[in-house]
């Protein structure tokens, strides 16, 4: 796997990717620790 760290989107596009991710299993955790406390 080889990637271009010189294309700006490519840049762009794995750095919005990791913020989805991260912001996805923030959520996640919220939600589970919302569930338990209901629970």
């Amino acid at each position: 796997m080889s990637f271009r760290f010189s294309d700006p989107l490519a840049l762009s596009a794995g750095a919005g990717a990791r913020l989805v991710l991260s912001l996805v299993l923030l959520a996640l955790l919220w939600g589970g620790v919302a569930w338990a406390r209901l629970a």
